[in-house]
């Protein structure tokens, strides 16, 4: 029950945090006028490293020693950290770039790849494959995106730089959860959410103040002159971004890469009617035909990898079940079983 209780949290708390996070950081762009994606997200590293240190002093979680990554330990998680704190610096970079360049609406659309992107994840690194009609739901998916992305290059609401951008995002995305699972989940040294993000949010705060200075421009942070509104709208997207880091990296922590996709898709909705209300124009008919058209295939291949799941499992029990039998029968016969239970057998 407490188990139930604890992911249910954990998905809710990323459900609210998620298109807040993101309307947010919209606000900060938008009204804020804060033109500076990599120092935002700067901020959002500061208030998430202070709050898992805080928690760690009131003793919701154990420190992680360093001695655990030595390598003088067998299966050490110190490459799959490195490459996780390098990917996951470059992911929010592109994430926060791509909001920037794009509108909420387009932002969110091309998150939806991150499914057809995990199931190639998966091909590539487990050797796992689709069933015919889940890559015909794919594809279904791929081709409602791309009819929003026509849609909005032909409306002058995408540019292609956005576009590129948002695509390498979704690509980081994907491998940053898996690697994520890996680390938590996989390896022999156990780490816990927040042991893992307490020791990657400084080498990834450092990655990101060196992405800003080549990236952005660094005359025009340290001139930024916020009013009280915009102190405000920084402030709350710290904020929110700090939550959905904790609650996107404890949501992995319980479950696999794939279920945590799914999840982004319910905030789909949200944050797409967020948008509409706050920032974007009105859609066209052809963005929201391919926008049901994604959602659509994206629920239906959820279900078809639900049912797929559950027909595995009741297969495994049987199985199980049966070898018990089988195991049984062969005591009895060898007489290895008490002479009780062989006589109730019979």
């Amino acid at each position: 029950m407490i188990a139930l209780l604890r992911v249910s949290l954990a998905f809710l708390c990323n459900f609210a945090s998620g298109p807040a996070t993101v309307l947010s950081n919209k606000s900060v762009f938008t009204h804020a006028q804060f033109h500076y994606p990599v120092a935002l997200t700067i901020c959002h590293y500061v208030f998430t490293w202070l709050t898992v240190r805080l928690l760690a002093r009131f003793g919701v979680y154990e420190r992680m020693s360093l001695q655990l990554l030595s390598p003088a330990k067998t299966d050490t998680p110190a490459k799959a950290i490195i490459c996780l704190i390098v990917v996951w610096s470059l992911y929010n970079i592109a994430s926060n770039a791509s909001l920037s360049q794009n509108s909420v609406g387009m932002y969110q659309m091309v998150k939806l790849l991150m499914t057809p992107f995990a199931v190639l994840w998966d091909f590539a690194m487990y050797g796992r494959k689709p069933t015919a009609w889940q890559a015909v739901l794919l594809t279904m998916a791929v081709f409602g995106i791309s009819q929003c992305t026509v849609s909005g290059i032909q409306n002058g609401e995408v540019t292609r730089f956005g576009l590129a951008v948002a695509l390498l995002s979704t690509l980081f995305a994907v491998v940053q959860k898996g690697l994520t699972t890996h680390v938590v989940q996989y390896t022999s040294v156990k780490l816990s959410p927040l042991q893992l993000l307490e020791f990657a949010m400084p080498w990834m705060g450092l990655i990101t103040v060196v992405s800003a200075i080549v990236l952005e421009d660094v005359t025009g942070v340290l001139t930024y002159q916020p009013s009280g509104l915009r102190s405000l709208a920084i402030l709350l997207s710290s904020v929110c971004g700090m939550l959905a880091n904790v609650s996107s990296t404890w949501v992995l922590g319980l479950t696999s890469p794939i279920a945590h996709i799914l999840l982004g898709q319910l905030k789909t909705v949200t944050v797409l009617l967020g948008g509409f209300v706050f920032f974007d124009a009105r859609p066209s008919l052809r963005t929201l035909l391919g926008a049901f058209c994604t959602l659509l295939a994206i629920t239906m291949y959820a279900l078809s990898k639900t049912f797929k799941s559950d027909k595995e499992a009741t297969s495994s029990a049987s199985t199980r079940v049966d070898c018990d039998d089988e195991e049984a029968a062969l005591k009895v016969g060898e007489g290895k079983l008490p002479s009780s239970i062989r006589t109730s057998e019979v």
